[in-house]
């Protein structure tokens, strides 16, 4: 399972490419008004006599697409500014012109949903990969509607997104489809729902295909157990669905209902242990190297595990913990959507 906040990064990156000239121009802009304190003073400055806001500019990261969105959204705002400080000093010779001004500004309002994903997928307190389904989903619908856009470059760059998606896609979607399968809120509806506005065309060879990938799976884990088969498929699907809460636990659920279908609730154990995304794991290894230094490296191990869990539990009691309500699919979605469906997160 490739991590998906990787895959999401490479496929914003391969479509801002497009538009790179008029990214490195800002980002050189950027650089130029705070490469001292002298020029911050002035950008500050100019700032005050626009009545504009003052904030630092920063630059971005050029392997993470989404500082790349943040520079952006934050640069944008001082447009103005930037054609002021080009009259008060003549070696500012990287302004971008009107029309990359107006370009990033159009990339903002398309790529914003894509931001939001990559917090979505950089998430650390909601790792079971069952959450992760719709917004593959949402991906690929907003994908397939960049492609008709009349602004020519934004089709460019959806031409230029969807072939590394489309690779991801083939790669994930018979794992992530078996996992929403197997959270009793959702069962084949999700499925059913997305793939009806993904495969406009094949669309009965695709859920075919979902229910093999089923049958297929029952009987490689019924070979594998003592069990005998009266945990099928058809009888878990046709109960009735739990219904959707967002303290909803789905590794409880199965445990609770182990008994009832064996079989799936081994499916399911192994399932959801895959990681969607490696963020988690590197996030902890990033910690561990920020609270270690050369002048403090020899903390006891009990210590450093205190101070890791400690700042952890106060980050997210202060973000609220969890995954934010606003991201959990209630289903409420799946209801009068209109005809260019969904957003990407409503």
């Amino acid at each position: 399972m490739s991590c998906a906040a990787h895959i999401l990064n490479l496929i914003v990156k391969d479509g801002l490419s497009v538009i790179e000239s008029g990214i490195t121009r800002v980002r050189d802009s950027v650089s130029y008004w705070s490469s001292s304190p002298k020029q911050v003073e002035k950008f500050k400055l100019a700032c005050r006599q626009m009545q504009t806001d003052v904030k630092t500019l920063g630059l971005d990261c050029p392997t993470r697409w989404n500082s790349t969105f943040a520079m952006l959204e934050l640069v944008v705002k001082y447009e103005s500014v930037f054609s002021r400080l080009q009259t008060l000093e003549p070696q500012y010779k990287c302004l971008p012109s009107s029309e990359e001004w107006e370009l990033a500004k159009q990339m903002l309002d398309y790529l914003r949903p894509f931001s939001r994903l990559t917090e979505m997928f950089s998430g650390t307190t909601y790792p079971t990969a069952n959450l992760f389904f719709p917004l593959v989903c949402k991906m690929r619908i907003a994908l397939k509607g960049w492609q008709t856009s009349y602004v020519l470059v934004v089709k460019n760059m959806a031409d230029n997104m969807i072939e590394i998606f489309l690779k991801y896609w083939d790669e994930i979607s018979g794992v992530l489809v078996m996992i929403v399968i197997l959270d009793p809120r959702y069962k084949m509806m999700l499925i059913n729902y997305y793939y009806l506005k993904i495969y406009v065309v094949g669309l009965e060879n695709q859920l075919k295909r979902v229910r093999e990938l089923c049958d297929e799976m029952m009987n490689y884990y019924e070979a594998k157990s003592a069990t005998t088969r009266y945990s099928v498929v058809d009888r878990y699907l046709e109960d009735p669905l739990v219904k959707r809460t967002l303290d909803f636990d789905v590794l409880q659920w199965w445990k609770m209902n182990k008994g009832k279908y064996p079989i799936l609730a081994e499916i399911t154990k192994d399932l959801l242990a895959i990681p969607v995304t490696t963020v988690a794991l590197e996030s902890a290894f990033s910690t561990r190297g920020r609270t270690l230094s050369p002048q403090r490296s020899r903390l006891h191990p009990d210590t450093l595990e205190a101070i890791m869990c400690s700042q952890h539990w106060l980050w997210a009691t202060s973000n609220g913990g969890g995954v934010p309500e606003e991201e959990i699919c209630t289903g409420e979605e799946l209801k009068d959507e209109d005809e260019d469906g969904p957003q990407i997160l409503d």
